[in-house]
């Protein structure tokens, strides 16, 4: 199993994920074609999609050749992620295509791609994969405003409906939901964990698993294989483009990307759709999805400059800033972080910064740093049979002792204690830095850390942090990444 690198820029991954988006909203009107001119149901061009999108995926990695990347211990939950993402896409997939069929086009795309948002930013909330900023709140709320207006919700009775009755269309909207809900699903685990895989393992492996779902249902709707040139080109356009291409651009732009700026920016793909059906379909740009496009874009934008804004954080006083500076335990941090050349996630050198006040846990650090508390590094030292372990973990959970003791074959993992982490470290606890100990000390990075393009651990003393790239983390620390949760 290989690694994805947490190097991308923010600015790019966001590019990765806007053009998944285009992609995808290129797809509707090729594989509407594909319905009218070979009779496939939707579920057996899903079917189509998935197992060549696989099957491209599997030819380009063999000609990328295999990734380096962190020495792993573990990599059980890359395969669960895996699975999950295979089922989740399998879900939504399916799910979107009953909810057209018993409530009409337009519910069904109102429903779930505005619900996919709420759900993703609500459950990235609760999990802790990410906090919830009013920024975001807001552009969510727009979105789903444009939205409404672009698909024309309030006139949403289409063909799919016609007849049907108050329960088939609640029927219809609970499909959707469905929908939505693996959208989310697939979305925060790949924002969590994903980024701990390389992208083309992740679009790769859900695709298998999604082919192997989905080939049952399929086979009830027509499940032949095309073979007029022109229907066999627009399933690879579809197998190429908005499933192999698009769905590893943006498992990868989840590796830097917040899950919910991601959502938002993928609302883009119902604009693209309109703009394609304005163009090659002669529908009518009306002013109403005029304007819904307009509030779309503008949503995408505002949390596009959100993403890339970078968080505000408080001021200690000079004169406060140049003793802790001094002291002896962050000089020697900042001259090991120097002596190894580390750099931030922006390719700039990792510089300590002091705190106004300590944040002795991971919590207070990303509140004054104003950042997820998952990018927060959080420095545990363990005794293991008498010898010290430094595992560096997010903040956004806590260390399975038990799972590590038996990774690393020792008999049992304690938390240590104060004077045996000052002994074996230099250091207090809440201020126990990746580097800067008086002796080498072994270490574990979480591989939750390497979903983030940047990270911040403790400087030596609760008052100081310093932002590093997880693979400089990694690479600085000589520290093995495996899962520790």
């Amino acid at each position: 199993m290989t690694h994805a690198s947490s190097t991308l820029p923010v600015g790019r991954g966001i590019w990765y994920v806007g053009i998944a988006a285009t992609a995808w909203g290129t797809g509707g009107a090729a594989a509407a074609v594909l319905y009218t001119d070979t009779g496939l149901g939707p579920v057996a061009v899903s079917w189509w999609r998935f197992l060549s999108g696989f099957l491209l995926l599997v030819a380009a990695r063999r000609w990328a050749g295999p990734r380096t990347g962190p020495r792993t211990l573990a990599t059980a939950r890359s395969w669960r992620t895996i699975l999950i993402t295979g089922a989740g896409l399998a879900v939504y997939q399916t799910a979107y295509y009953v909810a057209i069929d018993l409530a009409g086009l337009a519910v069904a795309t109102v429903v779930t791609l505005g619900a996919g948002p709420v759900l993703i930013a609500l459950g990235g909330h609760l999990t802790g994969i990410e906090r919830l900023t009013r920024g975001a709140a807001a552009a969510v709320t727009a979105a789903l405003a444009g939205l409404v207006l672009l698909t024309g919700a309030g006139n949403a009775g289409g063909a799919g409906t016609a007849g049907a009755s108050n329960t088939t269309r609640l029927a219809g909207i609970g499909f959707a939901l469905l929908s939505a809900a693996g959208y989310a699903v697939v979305t925060l685990l790949t924002r969590r964990g994903g980024a701990t895989l390389h992208r083309y393992d992740a679009a790769l492996g859900g695709f298998a698993v999604g082919a192997v779902l989905l080939a049952p249902l399929a086979v009830t709707q027509n499940l032949t294989v095309p073979t007029g040139a022109g229907e066999i080109g627009l399933l690879l356009y579809l197998a190429l483009v908005p499933t192999a291409l698009a769905y590893a651009l943006f498992f990868a732009g989840l590796a830097v990307v917040k899950a919910t700026t991601a959502s938002v920016v993928t609302l883009v793909e119902p604009v693209t759709a309109t703009l394609v059906a304005v163009a090659l379909l002669d529908e009518v740009l009306t002013p109403s999805t005029a304007a819904g496009s307009a509030l779309l874009v503008g949503a995408v934008v505002a949390v596009v400059v959100a993403e890339r804004k970078p968080a505000r954080r408080a001021q200690p006083r000079p004169e406060r800033m140049d003793v802790m500076q001094s002291h002896p335990n962050v000089r020697a941090v900042q001259e090991a972080l120097d002596a190894a050349g580390a750099r931030t996630g922006s390719g700039e050198p990792s510089r300590i910064v002091v705190l106004p006040e300590a944040a002795p846990t991971a919590a207070a650090a990303a509140a004054a740093l104003g950042i997820e508390v998952g990018q927060i590094a959080n420095s545990l030292i363990f005794d293991a049979d008498g010898t010290p372990l430094l595992v560096l973990t997010s903040g956004a959970h806590r260390v399975d002792t038990a799972k590590v003791a038996a990774d690393l074959g020792v008999g049992k993992l304690r938390r240590a204690s104060a004077e045996f982490v000052r002994e074996h470290t230099g250091q207090a606890i809440g201020g126990v830095a990746p580097l800067g100990h008086p002796r080498p000390v072994r270490t574990l990075v979480d591989t939750d850390l390497l979903a983030y393009a940047e990270v911040w651990a403790a400087g030596g003393i609760p008052h100081a942090v310093v932002p590093i790239a997880p693979d400089e983390l990694v690479r600085v620390t000589g520290a093995t990444v495996t899962t520790v949760a």
